[in-house]
């Protein structure tokens, strides 16, 4: 669920690919997030989505949407997101956070949000669904809640001509089961090179996450001012004074540009006594700002390192040579 705070909240649903069918290129999987921002009671979302297939004659249009899935669903159609020939596209909405769309439900009651397509004419039946994500685990009958909660879309199949599997890559328009050739379709053979074809395909979708979420940070901290804090600068990571305290943030990228760590940084002097202390809060190290040394109270940062795939805190090994 999205928290509502009474002053300012913000939250963030990484998108995945849910129904395949939908990408602009074979080898790139979609991706995007939503973004919930939420001051006085008064909401924003704004959504963003890359490599999804772009449809020159419109015979598809993409909405994005907002759930609650329990326990008396809810979907609402927020409106059109425009993709662009390049297959991205970013979409803005307001809404009351205490009453979304007059459903009588806050903000903080809805936990799925996605991008579903519509067939032109609305000829597709089911939910068809290129992205979506959720606040918290994704349901499991959260297709079908939301089908037989929502006029004009019916409760079996998809229906999604557009989509081979849920992965899988159909160009959209192609009937299920069409053979073009007019010859007799032969039993697929099985593959024992199964589990290695779910394993590139798992990393393939965890880069494109990878990039989405990167986008995503860069986009949130353009607001706040990039600092070098530290005497000897940590190796790929780019760090943001975030609050008059002094108090900063960093993404922490590994060789090849992949964002492998948040980083929370609180100023505090150098001493053993404190640094058993801040260990116990997830804070295992400490680094000297500028002009400073790594000595029994001179100034720097407590560290906190948190791990961007997982969300566990950890604790990497930092160098300090000059």
């Amino acid at each position: 669920m999205v928290a509502i705070s009474r002053n300012y909240s913000r939250q963030s649903i990484i998108l995945t690919e849910q129904d395949g069918g939908f990408r602009a290129d074979n080898s790139k999987v979609p991706a995007g997030y939503s973004k919930i921002e939420v001051k006085s009671g008064n909401g924003m979302l704004t959504a963003f989505a890359q490599n999804l297939k772009y449809f020159a004659d419109g015979s598809y249009i993409y909405k994005f949407f907002i759930a609650k899935t329990d326990p008396q669903p809810v979907l609402l159609d927020l409106g059109t997101l425009v993709i662009d020939d390049r297959g991205k596209g970013e979409g803005v909405w307001k809404f009351d956070a205490h009453n979304v769309e007059k459903t009588g439900y806050g903000i903080d009651k809805f936990d799925l949000f996605g991008i579903m397509a519509r067939k032109k004419g609305n000829g597709a039946k089911g939910l068809i669904c290129p992205l979506a994500g959720s606040t918290g685990k994704m349901p499991l009958q959260w297709r079908e809640a939301l089908v037989s909660s929502s006029t004009g879309y019916d409760t079996g199949d998809t229906g999604n001509e557009a989509a081979e599997g849920k992965n899988g890559y159909t160009e959209p328009g192609k009937e299920d089961g069409e053979n073009p050739t007019g010859t007799e379709k032969e039993t697929p053979e099985v593959l024992d090179a199964e589990a290695p074809v779910q394993e590139a395909e798992n990393t393939e979708k965890e880069a494109d996450t990878n990039m989405v979420l990167q986008e995503y940070m860069s986009d949130m901290l353009d607001s706040f001012p990039k600092v070098e804090p530290f005497e000897v600068p940590l190796e790929n990571c780019i760090w943001w004074k975030v609050n008059t305290f002094n108090y900063i943030f960093g993404i922490m990228n590994d060789s090849a540009r992949k964002l492998i760590y948040y980083a929370y940084g609180v100023p505090g002097v150098y001493n053993s006594q404190i640094k058993r202390q801040m260990e116990m809060y997830g804070f295992y190290s400490w680094r000297p700002a500028k002009r400073e040394e790594k000595k029994q109270g001179d100034y720097g940062y407590w560290l906190a390192f948190v791990d961007a795939r997982t969300g566990m805190l950890v604790n990497p090994q930092l160098s300090y040579e000059r």
